[in-house]
């Protein structure tokens, strides 16, 4: 069974083509757009191995992982909100 893209993203460094088709439905310039964000906030760390082309790896920082209990609590409160809406749109 594969990690959630949370836990992953909590355990270790991830690949730039692992965290674009996890977190942006595989669409690299949205993704690298964001890393570089968060990357500007001091809450993604980016390693290139030799030329970008051969290997880009995202971290969270000491900061970033600050961030972690926050974004499992709005998981946890999403995962209810679907179900809830999902009830309503079955009732309705």
């Amino acid at each position: 069974m594969e990690a959630h893209p949370r836990q992953r993203i909590k355990a270790a460094a991830l690949a730039f083509r692992t965290v674009a088709t996890t977190c942006s439905g595989g669409h690299k310039k949205g993704a690298d757009r964001q890393l570089r964000e968060l990357e500007e906030d001091q809450i993604v760390f980016r390693r290139t191995f030799g030329h970008a082309w051969e290997g880009v790896e995202y971290e969270l920082t000491r900061y970033g992982r600050t961030l972690v209990p926050v974004l499992t609590l709005m998981a946890k409160w999403g995962k209810k909100h679907k179900k809830l809406m999902g009830a309503k749109k079955s009732l309705g």
